[in-house]
């Protein structure tokens, strides 16, 4: 069931009311929308933050808070406080790991960080290493982003993540390309979250300019896939 991964790296404000509104039209489409105040929680809780989040929490929406992993760099105790303010401040359930470190070395550093997440109380978890990761980052998240980059990804490569990791569990990020429905089908077909933009500059602070053609085509196939399989 394909569904609309959105990272929603502005404040509070138009952008938000937008999304919101997409939300709330398309109740039977989910979507996963990353929250990113300054560059993770930031150092203190936001009243805009907490007054603003409540219009996003319908029930087809999760809510992800940033955490950057900084290449597995980062100490694995400083991120357990950030989730727990993520959590404390804002009622978080969800948590996108970014800046995830593609190797083998690093897998036992990710399923210690999910592992901990989860022992505080977040359900689910999204990494992005943003290409494809080894056979030992297997269900480390729940999702992983296996392309974030500008342009249409090759659908060899889109192919081969789905054999080593499985549709439902791979996030596709385009950035900087026109929008196209036959593109994004293509993406649908090898991906459960999908987000394409045009934008190449500020692609995170704005919605792309074809979100409503890209919403609807989601939408479709979202519609599509519960008619083959009623009850998912």
């Amino acid at each position: 069931m394909p569904g609309a991964i959105v990272p929603l790296y502005t404040d509070p404000g138009p952008v938000w009311d937008r999304l919101a509104r997409a939300i709330a039209q398309t109740p039977d489409l989910p979507f996963a929308i990353i929250l990113n105040p300054d560059s993770g929680a930031g150092a203190a809780q936001s009243d805009l933050y907490v007054a603003s989040i409540p219009a996003l929490l319908l029930a087809n929406a999760t809510l992800y808070g940033y955490v950057d992993t900084n290449y597995a760099r980062r100490d694995a105790a400083d991120i357990d406080r950030e989730i727990g303010n993520w959590i404390n401040w804002y009622g978080i359930t969800g948590i996108f790991f970014d800046d995830v470190a593609p190797l083998d070395e690093h897998a036992a550093y990710y399923r210690k960080l999910t592992a901990n997440a989860r022992t505080q109380g977040i359900r689910a978890t999204i990494g992005n290493p943003g290409t494809l990761a080894p056979a030992t980052f297997v269900k480390t998240f729940d999702t992983l982003v296996t392309y974030e980059d500008p342009g249409y990804p090759p659908i060899a490569s889109l192919e081969s993540a789905v054999d080593r990791f499985g549709l439902d569990a791979l996030a596709i990020v385009v950035l900087g390309a026109p929008y196209d429905d036959h593109a994004i089908d293509a993406l649908i077909e090898r991906a459960h979250w999908i987000y394409a933009s045009e934008r190449a500059d500020d692609a995170y602070g704005a919605l792309p300019l074809a979100f409503d053609s890209l919403l609807d085509r989601l939408h479709i196939a979202h519609a599509a896939d519960f008619d083959l399989h009623p009850g998912l």
